[in-house]
Formats: structure tokens, C-alpha cells, sequence
């Protein structure tokens, strides 16, 4: 938090807050096999991160250090209705 308000070049308020620190909807599953824990844990990572960009696909590759085909890829493996996604936002 200090950081966050040495750095800002602008007022920190409560969404530059919330775009700093990372968000979890659901806990990772405490058991399961290995497999099922790496999903979960890509999973909340995407969401969080497409949460932060504000949806931006291009942005959302580039920071996860993937290609934007392949985002489109891992959203569909793990779960993430990316049509319900803008919806509900």
C-alpha cells in the first residue's frame, strides 16, 4: 500500500486500489490432484488479470506473457465464458 501511494501519479482512490491488489472470487481447492489445482489457480489468475485490463484481450496476452490466440485458448480449457463475462460486468 505505501508503494502504491509513493509511485501513483495520480489520487489514489478506492478502484486504483482495488486494480492494485489482486482480487479472489473463490479459494483454490485445498485438495484434488495437481491437475485440478492448476486449472483453479489459472482460472482466478486470467479473471483477475482481464479484470484489471478492463477486458482488453491484447492487453490481457501481453501482461500474462501469452499470445492473444492462445488466451483465447486457455479461457475456453479453464472455464471462462468470455461472452457471459462482458455481460455480467
Amino acid at each position: 500500500m505505501e508503494r502504491l501511494l509513493l509511485l501513483a501519479e495520480t489520487e489514489v482512490d478506492e478502484d486504483v486500489v482495488d486494480l492494485a491488489l489482486p482480487q479472489r472470487t473463490e479459494a483454490p481447492p485445498v485438495s484434488g490432484t495437481l491437475a485440478a489445482r492448476v486449472e483453479c489457480f489459472e482460472r482466478e489468475a486470467i479473471l483477475a488479470e482481464l479484470k484489471r485490463q478492463r477486458r482488453n484481450m491484447s492487453e490481457t496476452a501481453r501482461v500474462l506473457g501469452l499470445e492473444r490466440s492462445h488466451l483465447y485458448k486457455k479461457c475456453a480449457q479453464v472455464g471462462i465464458d468470455l461472452q457471459n463475462l462482458a455481460r455480467d460486468e
